[in-house]
């Protein structure tokens, strides 16, 4: 039977209820605060919550800003930025859904809630560590969880919160509330919450605590992880840290995947500190050694090779080959190990390091054995991620043939996926592949294919790479005039959201149009602008000739297409180029890079 509309709406406000009861109140804090601009956004959000079409933009626009303001106004109150709160909301009012109905698709749940079927999916395993069918099978809602519990877990703890989470974890794990607290301090005299697993013992978190489903229990771990534990691990030395670490033997991997996103999110930054994280990580699995049974293995190699990927970026080669062979040494004591997830992990992490070594066939033969893993296990995600790893370390080599057709079969499988978001990736991608091979036409339909609408739900950045795009393909076909317009468009863009490596190839692009249509005082100016930027990157030695000779131009003042184009291709396909501290982009999971990366 399928639920009529009136069904649907009763439900939708049934799950809403403590989502919009949390917007309420956030609303009245910036309203105390004397902040309008901010209360008009959260009450716009509010009617508009779950619409489909609802983004950080067009929230923003409603208090007369901009997302990045309202973002850093939000992440000041509570941590988050506007996408994610936005994500947040949506994404809690799905799962109560889920828990009150099992009767009722995720599909249908998604679409209600402002969602796709495939994010609220990925968004249950990244949040809950779970597919949305375990979420039905625990137990109803409760009201003394927090409301906002997965903002808990995400790092936001507000005092109200943290009562109600002691009274969660008293009322439904005694002997795990004892534990976590029987020797911490005593509780404040002025009435405040007691200490949530209080730091300064050394027996580990919840031990014996009763068989409850392992994804509450992972929750609390995590959060007291990154609550509680990282803020006090992030103000010490290394050695120091150390020391703290092997006081915490954790009964879950938490504080090791938290330790390796941390090192992801350092790697380029901070290349040093990204390591000694990586380190950090491995350590907190020798503490938990005993907790975590045979997974162990499993783990220490996952540890060993994001150790391996850290060290990449100081250009330790010798050190990180060498970690990835502990890495494989650790995971051959596995069982079935050969067409493990960990091992593709592995395999794509390994590639990423021969590509930085310009061992592009290596990295490809790596990359296959990851993609025929995930061909096994009928993952079709991460298969259309591993072919467009593959296709990057293609693109390297200069493989055009190889590049077009992994990207035209991960075309086919995120369709298959219904995956917007990974799907307008892999068009950017096939659309940059097409024209930077002479395709101008096939390329430019590629990408005209995919909407502005779209692309403003996957990321702001994407636009403008649409824009680039079709900007290479005019310049192509020789419609000039048409190909600056996109040009200035996409440069404005990327200028706007902070990416200076992609300013300079589009200034590049610039550059060489200016040439073949006789501005030359035009082009120095943008040849200019590009060399002052990619002078700061490190680059390879032949790039770096490449550069020597634009900068011989400049000072000729003669900068002619032929060199701008040697350079352009040169900076195209050295992988060093991604270690500029001022590219970076954010952290981005193993095989996530796409072509349409310079």
């Amino acid at each position: 039977m399928i639920p009529s509309r009136t069904d649907m709406e009763k439900a939708l406000a049934s799950a809403a209820e403590e989502p919009l009861a949390t917007l309420h109140q956030d609303r009245e804090h910036f309203e105390r605060h004397g902040e309008a601009s901010m209360a008009a956004v959260l009450a716009f959000l509010t009617e508009h919550l779950f619409e489909g079409g609802v983004t950080a933009v067009t929230v923003a626009s409603a208090g007369a800003t901009n997302d990045r303001t309202v973002s850093r106004r939000l992440r000041a109150y509570n941590g988050q930025t506007l996408s994610e709160y936005i994500a947040a909301l949506q994404f809690e009012t799905a799962i109560n859904w889920l828990r009150a109905d099992p009767e009722i698709e995720v599909d249908v749940v998604a679409e209600w809630v402002g969602l796709t079927g495939w994010r609220l999916r990925r968004m249950c395993k990244e949040w809950l560590c779970e597919p949305p069918s375990s979420c039905r099978l625990k137990r109803p809602f409760d009201p003394k969880v927090p409301a906002a519990w997965h903002r808990v877990a995400r790092g936001h703890l507000t005092p109200a919160e943290q009562q109600q989470l002691v009274d969660y974890v008293r009322d439904t794990w005694p002997a795990a509330y004892e534990a976590a607290c029987c020797a911490g301090p005593a509780p404040p005299s002025n009435g405040g919450p007691t200490p949530i697993l209080a730091t300064g013992r050394p027996q580990p978190i919840l031990p014996g605590a009763e068989r409850v489903h392992v994804v509450d229990r992972e929750f609390l771990v995590r959060s007291f992880a990154e609550n509680q534990l990282w803020p006090l691990l992030s103000d010490l030395d290394y050695g120091a840290q150390r020391e703290m670490i092997a006081r915490y033997p954790f009964t879950s991997p938490a504080l090791f995947d938290l330790l390796r996103q941390k090192s992801r999110e350092q790697r380029r930054r901070n290349p040093q500190r990204g390591i000694e994280l990586a380190e950090l990580a491995l350590l907190s699995l020798d503490v938990s050694a005993d907790f975590l049974g045979e997974r162990i293995h499993e783990l220490r190699a996952l540890g060993w090779a994001w150790l391996g990927d850290a060290r990449r970026f100081v250009l330790d080669f010798p050190g990180a080959e060498a970690t990835f062979e502990k890495a494989m040494e650790e995971l051959a004591l596995v069982k079935g190990w050969e067409d493990s997830v960990v091992a593709a992990d592995i395999y794509e992490l390994n590639g990423s390091l021969r590509i930085f070594q310009r061992r592009f066939k290596e990295a490809v033969e790596l990359l296959d054995r990851s993609l025929s893993i995930f061909e096994k296990t009928g993952d079709r995600q991460r298969q259309a991620e591993a072919l467009m790893a593959r296709a990057a370390a293609a693109s390297y080599a200069g493989w055009t043939e190889m590049i077009i057709s992994d990207l035209t079969t991960a075309l086919g499988v995120v369709n298959e996926l219904k995956a917007d978001d990974l799907k307008v990736k892999v068009v950017i991608s096939l659309g940059m592949a097409l024209v930077n091979s002479g395709e101008f036409e096939r390329g430019a339909a590629v990408v005209k294919a995919v909407d502005s609408h779209s692309c403003e739900l996957v990321n702001p950045l994407v636009l403008h790479q649409v824009q680039w795009v079709e900007g290479i393909a005019e310049h192509g076909l020789s419609n000039h005039a048409l190909a600056e317009e996109k040009y200035l468009e996409a440069r404005a863009g990327f200028e706007a959201l902070g990416q200076p490596l992609f300013i300079g190839f589009v200034d590049l692009d610039i550059s060489i149009l200016y040439t073949e249509t006789r501005r030359p005082a035009h082009a120095l100016r943008t040849s200019e602008a590009a060399l002052s930027f990619f002078e700061t990157l490190t680059l390879g030695g032949e790039t770096m000739l490449k550069l020597g000779l634009l900068k011989d131009a400049l000072h000729q003042q003669t900068v002619t297409t032929a060199v701008l184009r040697d350079l352009r291709c040169s900076l195209r396909a050295d992988p060093l180029a991604e270690l500029s501290k001022k590219a970076e982009t954010g952290p981005k999971s193993p095989g996530s890079r796409t072509i349409a990366d310079p």
